[in-house]
């Protein structure tokens, strides 16, 4: 049952974040590119040194594992996933591959960031996105009633978005594929701390 909740969320979400990048695109940009390829739907180019992008996966890797840890698992979205065990891994793997990290990608990196960055450039754009993402994180963490607690996951969340968008952009020619594997695997560990806790 928790497998079937979590598929039809996972559609729900994909649907409403990809109706504004949709309108956007069919209005402005339709005639330049196609949808997914302008949303960041391609493979990166090959590179040719992987240390700073492996140095940039380790360090938003170490901001994040934490995070689980430090909030009361009551108001995390993975609150779901408690106690549940090896049975709850399928529903664990739709929620943070598809559910969360793909819809969250697509509207920051895929869709904020391309459309600012356009506009502005990619320092503030970048910045801006991740401004928003640890925002968003922050708000449905509103209500913990640790203002200390959320102020430091709303830091952790712009500086981890930040780290996506500049992986994003700066190392992957614009392809959603390496935030989206990075944010899964993230997502998918805080969910499995959560099963097993």
């Amino acid at each position: 049952m928790l497998l079937i909740h979590q598929a039809i969320n996972a559609i729900g979400e994909l649907v409403l974040t990809l109706t504004i990048p949709f309108l956007w695109w069919l209005i402005v940009t339709r005639r330049q590119v196609h949808f997914g390829r302008w949303l960041g739907f391609f493979l990166p180019p090959v590179q040719r040194t992987w240390l700073t992008t492996v140095i940039v996966v380790l360090f938003t890797l170490l901001l994040a594992i934490p995070l689980p840890l430090i909030v009361d698992h009551g108001i995390l979205a993975t609150f779901v996933f408690n106690h549940r065990g090896f049975a709850g891994i399928p529903a664990t793997l739709v929620y943070a591959i598809v559910g969360t990290s793909l819809p969250e990608e697509i509207f920051f990196r895929g869709f904020l960031l391309k459309c600012l960055q356009d506009r502005f450039g990619f320092l503030p754009a970048n910045l801006t996105q991740a401004i928003c993402f640890g925002t968003v994180h922050g708000l449905l963490l509103a209500g913990a009633g640790n203002w200390l607690v959320t102020l430091i996951i709303v830091l952790i969340e712009m500086v981890i978005g930040y780290c996506l968008g500049w992986l994003n952009e700066r190392r992957s020619g614009g392809s959603l594929y390496t935030s989206w594997g990075i944010h899964a695997l993230l997502n998918t560990v805080s969910a499995l701390i959560a099963l097993f806790t």
